[in-house]
């Protein structure tokens, strides 16, 4: 399996998990580096489940693909996503915020 294919089955079965999140996916060449956007970014910077899972993702794919690279963001890193490759939404992603007005 590829790194594609790889990426694309650990999200899958990442967004079955964390219900309340949004991936997009995009394989930049020039850069040579596989850029996954988690969304919302409060979970993205605050949730320890998502950060214990996405440094075993990165562990894993280092180990799998060592020549090539990955690189987590979320809408307020300074690099973004322009053409993503494939978008995945949790059954409960919103992407309305209520803040400040929900309680």
């Amino acid at each position: 399996m590829d790194a594609k294919g790889f990426l694309y089955n650990e999200l899958n079965a990442f967004i079955e998990r964390f219900l309340k999140m949004r991936v997009r996916y995009e394989y930049d060449q020039n850069a040579l580096v596989h850029v996954v956007e988690m969304l919302p970014h409060d979970m993205y910077h605050s949730d320890n489940d998502y950060i214990l899972w996405e440094n075993d993702l990165f562990n894993r794919f280092v180990d799998q693909f060592p020549i090539e690279n990955i690189c987590f963001i979320s809408d307020d890193s300074l690099v973004g996503i322009e053409n993503p490759e494939f978008v995945l939404e949790g059954a409960e992603y919103s992407s309305f915020s209520c803040a400040p007005f929900c309680k």
